[in-house]
């Protein structure tokens, strides 16, 4: 009688074993592509972070330059008013010598600017080669990662050496966005293979930006 009773109920039993198990396994798959993506996100505001503290230090400078180079401009005028060409002279090679000093100070700015990009470029190729290698290239479906450097804006904005301020809604467009969808059916075992629904693509998205806390303090925070 034991028998015939346990084993009326052994298929649901089984069923509801295999039911939990495929559950536990599309969680852990889910978590850990979850874990991986915020990882590399992460570590990308990381690495920016650091760039966008360095940019926002220079306009102390940036606003030194633009008021020498001011004066050269005056200074100039001034001396070809007395229409001497010594003084037109030293005031011509003192405004050049500005505008030199303003040129590399561009390039500076710039160099900042351009290695941010890099740095995103950088990561949303890594990130998209580790999950190909955890996961097999076949199971990672529609890759996409936005981000796009530094949430910055120049003013004056026609100036060689402007200052750099941080965009409104800085935290969401310095965000870094990642979504991808996970074929976990191909990573299980066989037998819970079988009975995965034909909706076997799950979603993955993660996100990471920073946050301003006070003028150039910056803070990570994942969402």
């Amino acid at each position: 009688m034991g028998i015939i009773l346990f084993l009326s109920f052994f298929p649901m039993m089984l069923g509801l074993c295999l039911g939990f198990n495929l559950s536990s396994q599309v969680v852990y798959y889910k978590q850990k592509a979850r874990h991986i993506c915020q990882q590399y996100n992460l570590a990308n505001q990381k690495q920016l972070q650091k760039k966008l503290t360095s940019l926002l230090k220079l306009n102390t400078m940036a606003k030194k330059i633009r008021t020498k180079l001011s004066y050269a401009k005056k200074s100039l005028k001034a001396a070809k008013l007395s229409m001497s060409p010594i003084a037109v002279a030293a005031a011509q090679s003192f405004l050049t010598f500005i505008l030199a000093k303003q040129l590399i100070f561009f390039y500076k700015q710039k160099k900042i600017l351009y290695e941010a990009i890099k740095i995103s470029n950088k990561a949303k190729k890594q990130l998209k080669i580790q999950l190909h290698k955890v996961f097999n290239k076949k199971n990672i479906k529609d890759y996409s990662y936005k981000q796009l450097g530094l949430a910055v804006y120049s003013k004056p904005a026609l100036s060689l050496s402007p200052d750099y301020y941080l965009l409104p809604a800085f935290s969401y467009a310095q965000g870094s966005y990642t979504l991808f969808y996970l074929n976990i059916k191909n990573l299980m075992p066989a037998l819970l293979r079988k009975i995965l629904p034909n909706s076997d693509l799950f979603k993955i998205k993660c996100s990471a930006t920073l946050i301003k806390q006070k003028k150039i303090e910056l803070t990570l925070w994942q969402y």
